[in-house]
């Protein structure tokens, strides 16, 4: 006797393992060809070029290639840059500007009215000390001809000069010198010299690189002759406010060192520039001086004698 013909049912829920097993193949099929797409993008893509040097500034941790492999193309790698930015104010008590041809008066003669109509001057071995009396500057240097007696001779300077104007705020010295640790530099001062420090008076002019600081022509040339070489400082004062004043010119050749002790120990970080802010207090300047009476010469040595009070340190 035949069995009765039962028909199944043809269920999702009896084709639930055919289907599991039909997903998990397709999901696997999947993972494959997403990992054959990633190799050959990565093959594809182009490598990317960056400093991969740790102790930039611009480092870059997900650059494939340096930047600075190629001999003929310039290298990318930006290091610490030693800046000073300069505050050019009246005094030290006031948050007033110096501008040029503004009336001025001192406490000399606080009834006579006097006007700059020029400053110009050189700041020079520009550097930070530290507790022990160790300097750090700029590794920028200069080969060049200096005169040494009838003769020349070829040296190489550390190249940190800089000539300030009153219409200029922001200076960057150089490359500060590079770190040789991740370690923080730590130091107490910052000194420079007012003026050329030697031997940057006795260079050969005509040696300088055209793009060079030293070299410029026109009104910011300070360069005098072979036999004079620069003046370090120029000025031009209006004794007195009268429309036809062309006021008298005053040059200084002597240089004077500078050194301006921080509040607190100032921290270097190899991976940030070094700005330090200074303040220039003109009107320091002229302490003591009475335009009305003082003669040329007793200016020009009041000036010189208040050269190095006229900074101060803005933290």
């Amino acid at each position: 006797m035949r069995r009765p013909f039962v028909k199944k049912e043809n269920s999702i829920e009896n084709r639930k393992p055919q289907i599991c097993y039909l997903l998990s193949k397709i999901n696997s099929y999947l993972l494959f060809l997403c990992f054959i797409l990633l190799i050959l993008h990565s093959n594809c893509a182009e490598p990317e070029s960056g400093c991969l040097d740790v102790f930039a500034t611009n480092y870059n941790v997900t650059a494939d290639e340096s930047c600075c492999d190629d001999p003929d193309e310039i290298c990318c790698c930006a290091y610490t840059q030693f800046v000073l930015s300069i505050d050019h104010k009246l005094e030290s008590d006031t948050s007033l500007n110096f501008d040029l041809d503004d009336p001025l008066r001192v406490d000399a003669n606080p009834v006579s009215y006097f006007s700059v109509s020029d400053v110009r001057f050189y700041l020079s071995n520009i550097r930070v000390v530290d507790s022990n009396g160790q300097s750090y500057s700029v590794q920028d240097s200069l080969q060049i001809q200096i005169y040494d007696g009838a003769s020349t001779s070829t040296v190489v300077l550390t190249d940190n000069v800089i000539l300030v104007k009153e219409s200029q705020f922001n200076y960057t010295v150089g490359t500060f010198e590079p770190f040789d640790s991740f370690d923080t530099l730590q130091v107490d001062a910052l000194a420079f010299t007012v003026g050329l420090a030697n031997p940057w008076n006795d260079i050969v002019y005509e040696t300088l690189p055209e793009d060079h600081l030293l070299s410029s022509s026109g009104e910011d040339s300070l360069y005098i002759s072979s036999t004079d070489g620069f003046v370090f400082n120029q000025m031009r004062i209006r004794k007195d406010l009268a429309p036809n004043s062309k006021g008298t010119s005053y040059s200084i050749n002597e240089a004077f060192d500078v050194v301006l002790p921080f509040i607190s120990p100032q921290r270097v970080y190899f991976d940030e520039n070094l700005t330090i802010n200074l303040r220039i207090n003109y009107l320091d300047w002229f302490t003591g001086i009475n335009f009305a009476t003082d003669t040329d010469e007793e200016i020009l040595n009041s000036i010189k004698q208040n050269t190095i009070h006229i900074f101060e340190l803005k933290e």
